[in-house]
């Protein structure tokens, strides 16, 4: 019967009805309030919104951009998933559940970074209630790229082994430019004497640097589609090794400029556009070849398959 088709149709693949969007209106409007203008995860002194802008971005500022890329990354999975029937599941509720209980501890520890740890789940066990698994599946990854707006504490003290290591690098390769150095822990000193003092400070370690090539680097293997999973993982990890070495050219041009131009130059202007002007080209630099390999491709040419016709008598 058509009229069975029709109702099949709307009950799988149609939209959510009033009350549901009701429902979905209350979720999301205690959301907001918990993270915009609560203050139980900092001890009634701000939320948890305003802590990640004054903590994080200060500290991180490539930070600000993790919201706008999950966002982008989310309009793209839900475009890719928007041919998927609509199976509305009470199981997205366990996925809420961990999402709350997450949220709870962020509260009772007064733990803000905790309390953003928990907006993955919810946003996925929501999607998963009302849109089904497939959906939530799908929403996953751009939901908990999320978690990268509040690097675990772990991570940032790695900085210290990356402060000795580029320390090391950039002394090593100044020297094969002619600039002799005298490394003293994470300082380096001329011995030509034509400029004071180096050190290498938190920031210039890499670690910032190193966080916004991971930020760079997780959507780059997410879109590829035509990589296998595998890849994409080692795409990531080959963003350690990228951000290393391209610091590494950054100080190296900072000691050779400071050696043959200017001190004054290469201790202010160009340590400060460095970053822009020679790191992230040298990074993206990798990241494109790296992908060029893993895709079975050389640099900007492709296989190109040689078709022989024949005439058949």
């Amino acid at each position: 019967m058509p009229g069975s088709e029709d109702t099949t149709k709307q009950r799988t693949g149609g939209v959510l009805g009033l009350w549901e969007w009701i429902g979905l209106g209350i979720c999301l409007a205690f959301i907001i309030y918990f993270f915009c203008f609560s203050r139980d995860y900092t001890n009634n002194t701000e939320s948890a919104l305003h802590w990640w802008a004054h903590a994080q971005l200060n500290a991180f500022t490539s930070a600000s951009f993790v919201p706008i890329i999950s966002g982008f990354l989310m309009v793209h999975a839900w475009k890719k998933s928007r041919d998927y029937n609509l199976y509305k599941s009470l199981h997205g509720l366990w996925i809420l559940a961990v999402g709350a209980f997450v949220a709870l501890i962020a509260m009772r520890s007064h733990q803000p970074r905790i309390a953003i740890y928990s907006l993955p789940f919810l946003i996925t066990g929501i999607i998963w209630c009302y849109w089904g698994g497939k959906h939530a599946l799908r929403c996953a990854f751009p939901a908990f790229f999320l978690i990268m707006a509040a690097i675990p504490p772990a991570f940032e003290q790695s900085t210290v082994w990356m402060q000795i290591l580029s320390t090391e690098i950039a002394h090593h390769g100044a020297s094969l430019c002619g600039v002799d150095t005298l490394v003293e822990g994470t300082s380096i000193v001329s011995q030509s004497g034509k400029w004071g003092t180096f050190s290498i400070a938190g920031g210039c370690s890499g670690m910032n640097s190193l966080k916004t090539l991971i930020m760079i680097a997780l959507p780059w293997a997410y879109l590829s589609a035509n990589l296998k999973p595998w890849k994409k993982l080692v795409l990531v990890i080959c963003s350690l090794p990228l951000a290393i070495i391209s610091n590494a050219f950054r100080l190296i041009s900072i000691f050779v400029l400071a050696e043959y131009v200017s001190p004054n130059f290469a201790k202010a202007t160009w340590h400060d556009w460095s970053g822009l002007a020679l790191f992230f080209p040298a990074s993206m630099l990798g990241l494109f070849i790296i992908h060029s390999i893993l895709n079975g491709e050389i640099l900007f040419f492709r296989r190109r398959k040689t078709i022989i016709r024949t005439n058949n008598q």
